[in-house]
């Protein structure tokens, strides 16, 4: 009845356009920023597996352990 009325109806119509096309425009962010998410999830959870795969060489473990100590004493020196 409102959308139809002579005087007002033309406004009524174009604001309940807008409406709906900022609520499509809305869903159609929200899908995009939640197919990222599971998208960088699964490749994350991809790389949990793979990494998995046995024992880790020796030199792999000094890599792992000097980045740590790197920035354990990167902490470090900014306290001072």
């Amino acid at each position: 009845m409102y959308a139809f009325d002579h005087e007002r109806g033309k406004r009524r119509r174009a604001r309940l356009r807008d409406k709906l096309v900022i609520a499509s425009n809305k869903a159609a962010d929200a899908v995009s920023i939640t197919a990222g998410d599971l998208r960088n999830h699964a490749s994350g959870l991809y790389a949990s597996i793979a990494s998995e795969s046995g024992p880790a060489s020796d030199n792999k473990l000094i890599a792992r352990a000097r980045s740590k100590l790197g920035a354990l004493s990167r902490i470090q020196v900014r306290l001072k």
